[in-house]
């Protein structure tokens, strides 16, 4: 469903705010199967989301598809990846120094406002979603768990 927004008595344009909640799902669902390729290839998630770009990952996962190396080069501000109105918070669980064998991935809309959407992930690899406040362990599946294009 698209939402539009009057600018003027005769032009309506679709609101920008969801194009950038399905921009965040796309680069998170991409994200997702990355940290599965590199867990099955290594054993263990990467300890940061930067470990999803080149050395160890590319190596074991051949190189990400286009739009996700692109987002983390425009993306990356300050150690914190920031982008599309979200902000993305990756946190690696384990059993010891460099073995991590479970994650959350937290994407809370930072916008300001209770129409868009927050989006949360673990290892299991369910999108979890909500609008207007943070998502969780709790919240159901995000209607959309795929999206079109390569995963590498």
């Amino acid at each position: 469903m698209l939402s539009l927004r009057c600018v003027s008595p005769y032009q309506a344009v679709p609101d920008r705010g969801f194009a950038e909640d399905g921009a965040a799902r796309v680069i998170t669902l991409q994200m997702r199967d990355r940290l599965a390729c590199l867990r099955t290839a290594t054993g263990t998630y990467p300890a940061a989301l930067t470990g999803l770009i080149g050395g160890r990952a590319t190596e074991s996962c051949g190189e990400p598809n286009h739009s996700l190396s692109s987002f983390f080069e425009y993306a990356m501000q300050d150690g914190t990846l920031r982008a599309h109105g979200h902000r993305w918070i990756y946190v690696p669980a384990g059993r010891g120094p460099h073995e991590y064998g479970a994650y959350t991935l937290d994407v809370p809309d930072e916008r300001g406002t209770s129409r868009y959407s927050s989006f949360w992930m673990d290892e299991s690899g369910v999108l979890r979603e909500a609008t207007g406040r943070p998502a969780g362990r709790h919240d159901p599946p995000s209607s959309i768990q795929g999206y079109d294009g390569p995963t590498q």
